[in-house]
């Protein structure tokens, strides 16, 4: 008698959560349920739909969730425009495509008579902000001097003093140059060469950038705080089993100062780090 294979069947959604992270800015967490098999046959991915079936986000499913089902994962820095109250998710698999069935959800924050909220592209123009990365060859030839002439450390063809282990079996923490701190600290002053402390299980929205310098782009951080803070995509890549585990708390400095003046909150972070068992470090220079 022959054997049938079983297959996964279609991938489902169970349940979306949408939040609002700051005008017309939105995170999505979405909970699947698919028997994965294996590399041949498992959900992918999701994406957020908007009227007329525009694509405005896509999360991409790396890899098989074999012994995780159901499984939730999210995307921020979503960009809903204006006027969109409501927008569908839809989930797809290695074998069957996209499903047919999607999932309705309500954007917190929209009204249903009235629209209040600007999407972030909107408000760019509305106060003729910057909305791309800066380049070197079109900021003033006085600040492309000063740039060039910054005196910065290289760490070209330098080695680790410690052999690393296998990045599944490290502990990762966070230090970020974005002068993060939390509501209610106090802020960072010009020069400054202190540090903050962010613990790992802190809410973003209680997150607040202060840098001093009216030149400091922001827009980053107002859509998504991954893009100076990865805290998701770390817990993420923990429950992965990709790195070991996640610190109990990371770092923030402001990088208006020479490097050298750091030195101080440098070994306090690092006597820090190394107490909670760090041993992996991700540098994020903003």
């Amino acid at each position: 008698m022959a054997i049938q294979p079983v297959l996964a069947g279609n991938v489902k959604i169970v349940k979306v959560q949408a939040s609002q992270k700051s005008p017309g800015i939105y995170s999505f967490s979405v909970t699947l349920k698919h028997g994965d098999t294996g590399w041949k046959h498992y959900a992918d991915g999701w994406e957020v739909v908007g009227p007329g079936g525009k694509v405005l986000g896509v999360r991409t499913l790396h890899h098989p969730h074999v012994n995780e089902k159901p499984f939730t994962r999210g995307l921020s820095g979503v960009n809903i425009p204006g006027g969109i109250k409501k927008v569908h998710v839809r989930a797809h698999d290695k074998v069957h495509g996209t499903a047919a069935k999607t999932f309705s959800v309500k954007l917190p924050g929209r009204s249903n008579s009235s629209d209040y909220f600007l999407s972030f592209k909107e408000l760019s123009q509305l106060y003729k902000i910057g909305t791309v990365m800066a380049r070197l060859e079109t900021i003033p030839s006085g600040e492309q001097k000063m740039m060039i002439e910054l005196d910065c450390s290289g760490f070209e063809n330098r080695r680790p003093f410690v052999p690393p282990k296998a990045l599944n079996e490290r502990r990762v923490a966070i230090l970020s140059t974005a002068a993060l701190n939390l509501k209610g600290d106090e802020v960072y002053q010009r020069g400054a060469t202190d540090y903050s402390v962010i613990p790992g299980d802190v809410d973003p929205g209680d997150v607040v950038m202060s840098h001093v310098s009216v030149n400091f782009d922001r827009t980053g951080f107002q859509q998504d705080l991954n893009v100076c803070y990865p805290i998701e995509r770390l817990d993420e890549m923990a429950r992965d089993n990709v790195i070991g585990s996640v610190a109990n708390f990371h770092c923030t400095v402001s990088g208006a100062a020479h490097p050298l003046e750091f030195e101080g909150s440098a070994y306090a972070i690092a006597q820090k780090m190394k107490a909670d068992g760090v041993d992996t470090v991700l540098l994020v220079p903003i």
